[in-house]
């Protein structure tokens, strides 16, 4: 009966442990799959994203403040393309600005983001044409990838572009002059936030991060508009605060 009852309780244990084998290759096998197709949505979303977000997306926006009444601006906000990445051709993306017949042209950084793609810069924007002034200001790209600013400044007047780096422009619409402050990206450089102390007159500020926006919030003494890009889909704070994010990647929105 020993002898018997021994080789029941082998059979068993060697059962149980069969069972546990079972279950935990199961198990294993399960979360390979489960990893494999996390990995597999990952990457076509990856794609997904890369591609939309370099198409060309045009959107409008009225943007309206008693503290700006006199102000009757139309502006054209251009912003990472990542040229050539970007799936955008000159012509079209003239044809699209062109049509606004703006009074500006706002280019917010991150145009290119290698070093050997400054020739790219003066054919993407030279088609384009507005009553005032085409301003440019940089990106975190720019200054990863060792962008040589003065080739690309140069390539910037080529196209009839000014490149703005801690820098204002002043020009007039109408009877109104309005100063655009251009500052230099606050994630690859240093912006001089203290530019932005005005005389209670509007301005523009052109800054690449929305993160700027704390720092601008606190500084500005009239009515501002900001604008910048880097979400892949821009972000506009009218009077300081955040009006309108990427859908991709949303910030708080707000209006004061």
């Amino acid at each position: 009966m020993l002898r018997h009852a021994l080789s029941r309780l082998v059979r068993t244990t060697r059962g149980s442990q069969g069972a546990r084998i079972g279950s935990m290759r199961s198990r294993r096998w399960f979360i390979k799959r489960v990893l494999l197709f996390g990995v597999g949505a990952l990457s076509l979303g990856g794609i997904g994203y890369s591609v939309k977000s370099n198409m060309l997306d045009v959107t409008r926006h009225q943007l309206l403040s008693p503290k700006a009444k006199e102000v009757g601006l139309t502006i054209a906000v251009i912003s990472d393309f990542h040229a050539p990445r970007s799936y955008v051709t000159s012509d079209s993306l003239a044809a699209s600005v062109n049509e606004l017949d703006g009074d500006a042209l706002f280019i917010v950084g991150d145009t290119i983001d290698r070093s050997e793609n400054v020739k790219l810069v003066t054919g993407l924007f030279k088609q384009i044409h507005v009553r005032g002034p085409k301003l440019a200001v940089l990106g975190n790209w720019e200054h990863w990838a060792g962008v040589d600013l003065t080739e690309l400044s140069e390539a910037y007047d080529e196209a009839d572009v000014m490149l703005l780096i801690n820098q204002t422009h002043t020009f007039e619409v109408g009877a109104t002059r309005i100063t655009v402050i251009g500052l230099d990206d606050l994630v690859g450089c240093y912006p001089k936030f203290e530019l932005v102390k005005g005389k209670g007159k509007f301005q523009v500020i052109l800054a690449h991060c929305p993160a700027s926006f704390d720092q601008i919030r606190m500084l500005a003494e009239g009515p501002t508009l900001t604008l910048s890009g880097h979400t892949h889909g821009g972000q506009i704070a009218p009077w300081i605060s955040s009006l309108a994010a990427s859908r991709k990647w949303p910030l708080r929105k707000r209006l004061v």
